[in-house]
């Protein structure tokens, strides 16, 4: 009963935060810890992961500070990057792994990857990943990923993808630490 009322609030919060999202309204500050996000993103995905005989291996760094942030809003742009990532392995014989990593970049912007073994990205729909509209999966409507790097730029982040085509793709994202812990 906890985990449904739970799951209730958590889908009213993403309710809302979309509604302010579109209103333009700035996303929430709160300072938070990126472990706990990862945390609450996987296990939204774990389920379906399991379904489809995904494995999700998570190598994180220990000890990395605080950002600020919208919870809800981070939450989802990882939800919506390992669900990516899942998709493109969909119909894939062999092993099917999603890597999701984090670290630190020049001491001042945690750095997580989300890297799949699927089958790439064709160097053709890369430039374009992110444009409104563009999809490279049947019957997508194109806005999850732009939504997503339009999300990371309002928390002063960066969103980016590399692909070798036939060894997967890799979604880079970056976001400052809080400015309480960034280095003087």
């Amino acid at each position: 009963m906890g985990h449904v009322v739970a799951q209730g609030r958590r889908a009213s919060e993403i309710v809302a935060r979309i509604r302010n999202f579109l209103k333009k309204a700035p996303p929430q500050k709160d300072q938070l810890q990126i472990s706990e996000i990862i945390e609450e993103a996987t296990s939204l995905v774990a389920r379906e992961f399991a379904k489809d005989d995904i494995v999700l291996a998570i190598e994180t760094e220990p000890g990395l500070p605080p950002i600020r942030g919208d919870r809800i809003q981070l939450q989802q742009v990882l939800v919506n990057l390992l669900i990516n990532a899942g998709q493109a392995m969909s119909g894939q014989s062999g092993s099917r792994i999603v890597t999701l990593r984090t670290g630190t970049a020049d001491g001042e912007s945690i750095v997580i990857t989300v890297q799949d073994s699927g089958p790439g990205i064709s160097p053709d729909d890369l430039p374009r990943l992110f444009d409104p509209f563009f999809t490279t999966k049947h019957g997508g409507m194109g806005m999850g990923l732009a939504i997503c790097r339009t999300t990371v730029e309002a928390h002063g982040g960066q969103l980016s993808a590399e692909s070798i085509p036939g060894s997967g793709a890799t979604f880079r994202l970056t976001l400052p630490f809080s400015q309480q812990h960034a280095s003087p």
